[in-house]
């Protein structure tokens, strides 16, 4: 009976061996085939299809793991469990000690260096498929600064283009990433993975992308890194990160990308048209001349609002024979919200009676006023800024 159990152990040991064994080597065609598509367009982004038995030293990323290119003469790294020495292994190997974020493996890439010996390297990959015209994207990726790191930097970012790089050269790049994290802070996370994650609208054209520190070495924000107590080896003069799982999704609104999300939006702005209104108005040029503007994703009047309806409401009492017309709009980030979250629905309509309604408090009947709620067609404001989204977030007034 005894042997029997040490028989069966083997067998499931040996069974989980040739299954880790196989996930590090990576997958055979007819895993892949049987695999449920993936929305991520992009191919191994959490770098766990490679090839194992060659990993022993630096700059392996391009030659043994499936999908990855570089944009340079020279590789960035991979780091992997299982491999032998220091040079390539996970989680400690001569840059620091990371587990990777998910799976058995993750690269490397130098963001900066003021060692002559070592350049910058950049990882660069192809889209499954090229970026549709005008869709919005989740695009993120997670990083974390090696402990041996000197330095801490920023522009370290994804840059989207329609074609492939490849310089004979390991100049720095220059080119301005569309994705970086929200401040452009200097990374500086030692102890976990820092995620760098934001929305994209596609031109359309874009199909291959690269991660990496871009710019001028000059022109890079730096903070010098206290080497951690528990960490051995020797501090290197440059900024080195870890990165892993990387993905570029397509989303139908902001909330639907966690870097996003609707409840935690930072540029929650109140557009207010100061000096809009004259001194001596009549009361055509009053009306027309006023809005109310709302905060991303509310309803709410907000005080600062209420002197300027208390002078209409006037105007409407002096004359009861004016009749107004309320016209709401969203912004397209609303808009979008509203798709995939029933509670954001009808804000339009909403906003145009919560500004009746403030006049029907005044006791302005509201027989008076007509609605009439628009999308995000008509934008007072076609900046994509902060200020122009929040103008146009607005109630109008016309004297009918």
């Amino acid at each position: 009976m005894m042997k029997r159990f040490f028989m069966l152990s083997a067998l499931v040991l040996i069974t989980i061996s040739g299954a880790l064994a196989q996930s590090k080597k990576g997958k055979t065609e007819t895993e892949k085939k049987t695999e449920p598509e993936s929305d991520n367009l992009v191919s191994n982004g959490g770098f766990e299809d490679f090839d194992l038995k060659p990993l022993k030293g630096y700059g392996q990323l391009v030659e043994l793991c499936t999908g990855w290119l570089a944009p340079n003469a020279s590789s960035a790294d991979l780091f992997a469990t299982g491999v032998k020495g220091t040079k390539a292994a996970a989680p400690a190997n001569d840059f620091g000690v990371q587990e990777p974020l998910a799976g058995s493996a993750y690269a490397g890439f130098t963001a900066y260096t003021k060692d002559p010996k070592k350049t910058r390297t950049y990882i660069q990959g192809k889209l499954k498929s090229k970026l549709t015209k005008d869709q919005l994207y989740c695009v993120k990726f997670n990083v974390s600064l090696a402990d041996l790191s000197k330095y801490g930097v920023n522009n370290v970012g994804l840059f989207l283009s329609d074609r492939k790089v490849q310089n004979n050269n390991n100049n720095a790049l220059t080119f301005a990433p569309q994705i970086l994290e929200k401040s452009n802070k200097p990374l500086q996370m030692l102890d976990g993975w820092e995620t760098i994650c934001a929305t994209y609208i596609a031109k359309g054209n874009e199909e291959y992308f690269i991660i990496g520190g871009f710019g001028p070495e000059e022109q890079m924000k730096t903070v010098k890194i206290k080497k951690p107590s528990n960490v051995t080896g020797v501090v290197m003069n440059s900024a080195y990160y870890y990165i892993d799982e990387i993905q570029i999704v397509p989303v139908e609104a902001n909330s639907q990308c966690s870097c996003g999300a609707a409840d935690e939006r930072q540029d929650d702005v109140i557009y207010s048209r100061a000096g809009a209104r004259a001194p001596g108005m009549k009361p055509e040029q009053l009306i027309n001349s006023s809005g109310v503007y709302f905060p991303f994703l509310s309803a709410e009047i907000n005080p600062m609002f209420f002197t300027e309806l208390d002078e209409i409401a006037a105007v409407l009492k002096a004359d009861p024979t004016i009749k107004v017309e309320l016209a709401a709009h969203v912004e397209t980030d609303e808009l979008n919200e509203a798709k995939i979250n029933p509670r954001y629905g009808n804000l339009s309509q909403r906003r145009a009676e919560a500004v009746r309604q403030y006049f029907m408090d005044k006791g302005i009947s509201e027989v008076r006023f007509t609605l009439v709620t628009r999308d995000d067609s008509a934008p007072a404001n076609t900046s994509g800024t902060v200020i122009g989204r929040a103008q146009n977030r607005r109630v109008l007034m016309k004297k009918l």
